[in-house]
């Protein structure tokens, strides 16, 4: 029997953190444009919001008026599948 999933999802998680906070500092670092750095993510995660809508997930929610995460049925019932 395998690790649990929570602790998993977990250390998954603070591994991304750990590693975006370093890169995020090397490249602040380097470029000396904290501002240029933050418009940049912020550019690439738009893009990719706009292009990819329909990938992205919000833990279990589902798009059939039933979604187990109430501050997210709202947007979901809204979008058209």
């Amino acid at each position: 029997m395998g690790p649990p999933e929570g602790a998993v999802s977990a250390l998954a998680w603070a591994l991304c953190s750990i590693g975006m906070t370093l890169l995020n500092k090397l490249a602040v670092k380097s470029t000396q444009a904290p501002l240029g750095v933050l418009l940049l993510q912020m550019s690439v995660t738009s893009i990719v919001v706009l292009v990819q809508p329909q990938a992205l997930t919000l833990g279990e929610a589902r798009c059939d008026g039933r979604s187990r995460c109430p501050a997210y049925s709202s947007a979901c019932s809204a979008r058209a599948w």
